[in-house]
C-alpha cells in the first residue's frame, strides 16, 4: 500500500468517526441529557441553598441577572410575585447548558480538534473534502442535538429571554441603553414565544398558543415603535406587558400570557413564512450535499447514500419550521426508502363512482 493509499484510508477512518459522533449527538445524546439532567438540578440547588445559608444575615444582595431583574422590577414598580420561580429557571438554564456542552457539543468538539490538526498531514485535493465533510458533520451533531435537548424545556430560555428585556428596558429608563437595543431584545423574545408555542407538547393547544403568541408579538412590536417615536417614556408601558408575560411564561401559561385589553386588535392571517421555510430548506440542501459528498469520497454505495442523505434534506425543516410541516413519520418514510407522498392526517377515503349507468 503506497502514500496515497493509506491516506486515503485514514481519511475514510476518520470520516466513519466523525459520522458515528455525529450520529450519537443527533440521537442518543439527548436522551442522555434528558437522564442527568434532573440529577444535576438537583445538585446545583442543594449548591445554591447552601451558598444561601451561609451569605444568610450578611446583607448580600443578588447579583447577576437576579440582581438587575430586582432592581428593574423595583424601579418600574411591578410586582415580583414569581420571583423564586425565575430564580430556579435561571438556574436551570445554566444547568442545561453545561449538561449540553458536556454531553452533546464535546463530543463534537474533540474530533474536530483532532480531524483540524490532522489537515497539514493531508493531501491538497483532500483538504477541501475533508473540511467541508467535518464542519457538516458538527452543525448536524452539535446544533441538531442540542435543539432535541432544549426543544421540550424552550420556558427555560423564554424566562431569560424575558429577563433580558426587562432589564434592557430599565436600561432605557435610566439612560444607559438605547431604544434599538430593547427593539432588538422584544425582537428576540417574541420568536423565542412563537417557535415554543410551535412545539409545545401538547398538540392540541399548538394552533390556539401560536396565535396568541403572535398577538403578543405585534403587541410588542406596537409598544416598541411607540419608544421609538416617544423616547423613554414609553418604555414603562412596554416593561408593564413584559412584566406580565414573565409571570405567565414563569406560570406556563402560554395561551394567556397577556389579558385581552392589552393586546393589540386581532389581524387577518397573513402567508405562511416562505423567507424561514426557503432558508430552512436551503440549510438541509447544504447540508445533504455535504453529507451525501462525502460518504461517496468513502465508497458507501449509493444506495445508502440516498437512504442517509433524504432525511437531513428535511432535518432543519423538522428542526425549525412552523408545525405539521416535517413529521417525524415523513423523516422515518424517507429513511426506508419510500419516497411516496404521505396523505394528510385528516384525509377521507374518496368513494370511487359508481360503474352502472343512470336509472332508466
Amino acid at each position: 500500500m503506497n502514500g496515497t493509499e493509506a491516506a486515503r484510508e485514514q481519511l475514510g477512518n476518520d470520516m466513519a468517526v466523525l459520522l458515528v459522533c455525529a450520529i450519537y449527538c443527533l440521537f442518543l445524546a439527548p436522551i442522555v441529557a434528558r437522564t442527568v439532567h434532573p440529577v444535576a438540578f438537583r445538585i446545583a440547588c442543594w449548591v445554591r441553598a447552601r451558598s444561601d445559608m451561609e451569605r444568610a444575615g450578611t446583607g448580600t444582595v443578588a447579583r447577576g441577572a437576579l440582581g438587575k431583574l430586582d432592581a428593574a422590577m423595583a424601579g418600574f414598580r411591578l410586582p415580583f410575585t414569581c420571583r423564586q420561580a425565575v430564580r430556579d429557571r435561571l438556574l436551570e438554564g445554566w444547568v442545561m447548558t453545561a449538561v449540553a456542552v458536556v454531553f452533546i457539543v464535546a463530543p463534537m468538539l474533540i474530533p474536530f480538534g483532532m480531524q483540524t490538526l490532522a489537515q497539514a498531514e493531508r493531501a491538497e485535493a483532500d483538504r477541501g473534502l475533508a473540511a467541508v465533510f467535518t464542519v457538516t458533520m458538527v452543525f448536524v451533531g452539535a446544533f441538531g442535538g442540542t435543539a432535541r435537548y432544549f426543544g421540550p424545556r424552550l420556558e427555560v430560555p423564554a424566562v431569560r429571554s424575558v429577563c433580558s428585556a426587562l432589564c434592557t428596558a430599565h436600561q432605557v429608563w435610566q439612560g444607559k441603553a438605547t431604544s434599538k437595543e430593547l427593539d432588538a431584545a422584544v425582537s428576540g423574545l417574541s420568536g423565542l414565544l412563537i417557535h415554543r408555542a410551535q412545539k409545545d407538547e401538547r398538540r392540541w393547544l399548538r394552533v390556539e398558543m401560536t396565535t396568541h403568541a403572535k398577538r403578543v408579538r405585534e403587541t410588542l412590536r406596537a409598544g416598541s415603535r411607540e419608544l421609538l417615536n416617544s423616547g423613554t417614556p414609553a418604555a414603562a408601558e412596554l416593561a408593564d406587558k413584559l412584566g406580565k408575560i414573565l409571570h405567565g411564561v414563569t406560570a406556563t401559561t402560554y395561551e394567556t400570557l397577556l389579558a385581552e385589553p392589552d393586546l393589540v386588535p386581532e389581524a387577518v392571517p397573513g402567508e405562511p413564512p416562505k423567507k424561514q421555510t426557503a432558508l430552512l430548506l436551503g440549510a438541509g440542501i447544504i447540508l445533504s450535499a455535504g453529507l451525501a459528498w462525502g460518504l461517496s469520497a468513502l465508497q458507501v454505495p449509493g444506495e445508502v447514500i440516498l437512504i442517509v442523505a433524504l432525511p437531513v434534506l428535511l432535518l432543519p425543516l423538522y428542526l425549525g419550521g412552523a408545525p405539521g410541516l416535517v413529521r417525524a413519520r415523513d423523516l422515518l418514510r424517507l429513511g426506508q426508502g419510500n419516497l411516496e407522498p404521505v396523505p394528510p392526517d385528516n384525509a377521507t377515503e374518496v368513494r370511487q363512482p359508481s360503474q352502472e349507468g343512470p336509472p332508466g
